[in-house]
């Protein structure tokens, strides 16, 4: 049984390029999506600007994108995020939120979606916070009740008649709230509401979380899906699969997943992937499996950035990176010699890492190597690291020559501002040195 699958382009930081998103679109039927969702936060015609109409030339862009996803048999959902200032009992307020609708749909927009995401936990303005009352009750009541004006305004001005999408303001975890009562007593009863999961960025979803979930929220839910996106950490980026997602989907209040990339598109392209071969059948899903096809979108590049892709493929970003490079370590940190000479090969690699890229022209291959061209070298500063260190740590001190040569490798590593293996590699580095 499939899923259908999405792309958010809901993320914090630089917004992709229109040419970042045509390349996804064009892959949408190759990667297993079906809707793209616009909704870069630092987009100010989005969020901060709501109110105002979007000028001329973004405006051409999203007619594009819009056309691209239709002629490619998917959808193009405009999000909408007024949530940051809104005067919900304001009728202009609702009528300039109309217009950014109708602007939408005369540039070939034909789904939307609301998102009330990452704003105030109460109202604050006088008229709203009179209407609806305190807390976050106050805020579940006018987010539900401004659902369900636009759901009816969808219907009768644009013949609209599919259920609603919006985000909340309570999107993650499981239990019921106050805003989340609130807001099931005045939100559609179709409508769809979009979760994140236990808590905001999730390793593992399961069965009873979705039917938890569920039932807090009295909807049925899309999961949006905090994977593989990095704007909490711009030092990291996640090429690893997507993992820990309910195998068995039948019977799930669930309408589908759609994920959030990094703010890097082309890299992004290969955990992306795996979502969508999660999507196609999550009872046979393997994420070692669906990371070697998604590999294949770096084609000739694919070799080259296997272990860069290896050191940053562990999900959520909590969990320990490269688990056995971070055991072999520990191991010959312990004492061990039997560990060296497979430890040392894997920081050869990291090492090794180079990838020549063509003087002009980006293709998907091209344009990932290109988008990882500053891990690559932090993850080839990453193994000389490694590799002074093991020198440096043998039964004895370390030599003046070995502990020089680990200083410069450290101070080269810290140079740079992108993470690959750092907590494993600088204690173990810093170990080594001289107090």
């Amino acid at each position: 049984m499939s899923i259908s699958a999405g792309v958010v382009e809901g993320f914090y930081g630089e917004p992709w390029s229109h040419q970042d998103r045509v390349r996804l679109l064009t892959r949408f039927p190759e990667l297993g999506f079906d809707t793209y969702y616009y909704a870069p936060k630092d987009d100010p015609y989005h969020r901060e600007r709501w109110r105002e109409p979007y000028p001329a030339s973004p405006l051409r862009r999203i007619h594009e994108l819009a056309r691209c996803a239709q002629g490619l048999g998917g959808g193009f959902v405009m999000c909408l995020a007024p949530g940051l200032s809104m005067d919900y009992v304001d009728p202009d307020e609702r009528s300039l939120l109309l217009a950014k609708v109708h602007q939408a749909w005369q540039a070939g927009v034909r789904q939307f979606a609301i998102l009330f995401d990452d704003v105030p936990a109460e109202l604050s303005d006088g008229a709203s916070l009179v209407h609806y009352g305190p807390g976050a009750g106050g805020l579940g009541l006018a987010h539900g009740e401004l659902c369900a004006w636009l759901g009816e305004q969808f219907r009768l001005r644009y013949g609209i008649t599919t259920p609603l999408r919006m985000c909340p303001t309570d999107y993650a975890g499981l239990a019921r709230t106050p805003y989340r009562e609130a807001l099931s007593g005045t939100l559609p009863d179709d409508a769809v509401v979009m979760w994140t999961g236990a808590d905001v960025v999730v390793g593992t979803v399961t069965e009873q979380d979705v039917r938890d979930a569920s039932a807090a929220f009295g909807r049925r839910l899309l999961l949006w899906d905090n994977f593989p996106v990095n704007d909490f950490d711009r030092t990291r980026v996640f090429l690893g699969p997507l993992q820990g997602r309910p195998a068995a989907i039948a019977g799930l209040p669930l309408d589908g997943i759609i994920a959030n990339p990094m703010v890097e598109a082309a890299p992004s392209l290969m955990p992306l992937a795996t979502v969508g071969i999660w999507a196609r059948d999550p009872s046979r899903y393997d994420p070692g499996q669906a990371l070697t096809k998604a590999m294949e979108l770096a084609g000739p590049f694919a070799d080259q950035l296997r272990p860069l892709v290896r050191a940053c493929a562990s999900w959520p970003p909590s969990a320990i990176r490269d688990p056995e490079l971070a055991a072999l370590v520990q191991q010959v940190r312990s004492g061990g010699t039997d560990p060296r000479a497979a430890l040392e090969r894997r920081l050869r690699e990291l090492a090794g890492l180079r990838v020549r890229l063509p003087k002009s022209g980006l293709d998907v291959p091209d344009a990932i190597a290109a988008g990882l061209r500053p891990w690559l070298r932090a993850g080839r500063l990453a193994g000389r690291l490694g590799l002074a260190a093991l020198r440096a740590t043998h039964a004895g001190p370390a030599t003046a020559r070995e502990v020089d040569l680990l200083s410069r490798a450290l101070a080269r590593y810290q140079s740079q501002d992108k993470d690959v293996l750092s907590p494993i590699l600088i204690p173990w580095a810093e170990s080594v040195l001289p107090h």
